[in-house]
């Protein structure tokens, strides 16, 4: 059996006295999709969140890809983690918000090659090829020199789906994954 590519061991979150998790575990095999069902206020963002190190955990532990998320090795023990090791960390797992934050003064095409070739120092025409590629992908390569402001919510969606896969991350989470999209499209997406 393959080791988890997740692994969440008896983490606990507070927003001051409100814990918002309590005790969670639960690991990921490569390749499995994974949905996070409950109300509105279940701590299912927190979650996402969390494993994108927009926030932190009050306790427990989690690795991501055999590598602890939040504290890292030195002098042979676990010390909290640096800024270094988060971005690294961080470039493992893509992520596609569920409001999209696209940049609103960036066409399609810009949206999708800003960050390999900011984050990985992709070349220009290298991330404009393998945007066009995504783009195609989730059916919107004529849609490569529009603005954020002339898309659908689901076109919109699909562009920060195409943005996430740009750097080719190991683990993809999705907040409302499906909530601005065509039913015809839902399957695909997943």
């Amino acid at each position: 059996m393959a080791a988890p590519i997740i692994r969440i061991d008896n983490i606990t979150k507070r927003y001051g006295p409100l814990t918002v998790l309590d005790g969670l575990s639960m690991e990921v095999l490569p390749g499995e999709k994974l949905a996070l069902i409950g109300p509105s206020g279940s701590g299912k963002t927190t979650i996402l969140r969390i494993l994108m190190t927009l926030e932190t955990i009050s306790g427990g532990h989690i690795e991501v890809d055999g590598d602890q998320l939040y504290h890292m090795p030195k002098n042979g023990s676990l010390v909290p983690a640096d800024d270094r090791h988060l971005h690294r960390m961080r470039e493992k797992i893509g992520m596609v918000f569920q409001h999209f934050n696209l940049f609103p003064h960036k066409c399609v095409l810009d949206n999708v090659t800003l960050a390999p070739m900011l984050t990985k120092g992709v070349a220009k025409a290298a991330a404009q090829k393998r945007a066009m590629e995504l783009l195609d992908m989730v059916g919107l390569a004529d849609k490569a020199k529009s603005m954020p402001s002339q898309l659908s919510g689901g076109q919109k969606q699909r562009v920060a789906i195409a943005r996430a896969l740009a750097l080719s991350p190991k683990i993809m989470l999705f907040d409302e994954v499906t909530s601005a999209l065509d039913p015809e499209l839902v399957e695909e997406v997943l």
